[in-house]
């Protein structure tokens, strides 16, 4: 089974005007999953953007990161990813989460998950 590890997450607005999350991850394959993948099974990343709903509600999606296809070297495990996305600095929640899921491509199965949490109050307001 395909595991994500080493998630981070962060929030810059080297402008004032914008803000640039920036996400970083590895994900691992499995050695099953590693030959399938040689024979052409494809893998597909979906990030999201979430924040947390005040006084309990339910999360909300803020941002969607473009799909890309997770590309390995021919027989490697691993992989790690770098992405980055630029959006209109905005009032958001307090506490934010990237969501990251890896998935078989064309095949309906559960996918690899993983979520990191960021607190606005971790670094100024401002900054966001």
């Amino acid at each position: 089974m395909t595991a994500i590890t080493n998630l981070t997450f962060s929030i810059s607005s080297p402008d004032g005007t914008n803000a640039v999350l920036d996400v970083s991850y590895s994900v691992q394959q499995s050695a099953l999953e590693r030959f399938l993948g040689d024979a052409g099974l494809g893998f597909e990343e979906c990030i999201e953007i979430v924040g947390a709903g005040a006084d309990g509600a339910a999360d909300q999606v803020l941002h969607t990161f473009p799909s890309q296809l997770v590309i390995f070297d021919l027989g490697e495990l691993v992989a790690t990813r770098s992405r980055s996305l630029t959006v209109p600095r905005t009032g958001h929640p307090e506490r934010f989460s990237a969501r990251v899921e890896v998935r078989y491509v064309g095949l309906d199965t559960v996918p690899a998950r993983a979520d990191c949490a960021i607190h606005a109050s971790a670094a100024p307001r401002e900054s966001y």
